[in-house]
């Protein structure tokens, strides 16, 4: 019953958050990634029932992490200049420990994130944060995907 509760909250403050952005701006029509964020993290702490105290903390920390990973996804990638079958051997090498390195620098964030989130959130949070997440980026991942195909 308090999930559902929860739930139903976070539905609300969803629609009251997305007015305001509408009302406020109508030019614009999707929310910059940041509020995108913090909208999903706000969501998130009223999911895992955080506290006022906690959930603001909660937020900031989300919302560096978020911010983590964005600049280590927007450094430049190496240039493919070649498809897979054209590219030499050594080529082919470079690309490949550089998803290595990439795949390296992410989990060390996520790292250093869960050790950050171990000092204000119990274990079952963190897995529930995790869950979360994961479902939020497969919805995005769909909604791309679609909206790909209009």
């Amino acid at each position: 019953m308090n999930r559902i509760l929860n739930w139903m909250l976070c539905v609300a403050i969803l629609a009251v958050a997305s007015v305001n952005v509408q009302a406020q701006n109508r030019e614009r029509q999707r929310l910059t990634r940041e509020e995108l964020a913090t909208v999903q993290a706000k969501h998130m702490a009223v999911d895992l029932g955080l506290d006022d105290a906690v959930s603001k903390r909660f937020v900031e920390t989300y919302i560096n992490c978020q911010q983590e990973v964005w600049a280590l996804r927007s450094q430049p990638l190496k240039d493919r200049k070649k498809p897979a079958v054209e590219a030499t051997e050594e080529e082919i090498k470079l690309e490949l420990q550089h998803r290595f390195s990439h795949a390296r620098k992410l989990l060390d964030i996520r790292e250093k994130y869960y050790n950050e989130y171990s000092q204000f959130l119990t274990q079952k949070q963190i897995k529930q944060l995790y869950q979360q997440e994961k479902k939020m980026m497969n919805r995005l991942a769909a909604r791309k995907k679609n909206n790909k195909k209009r």
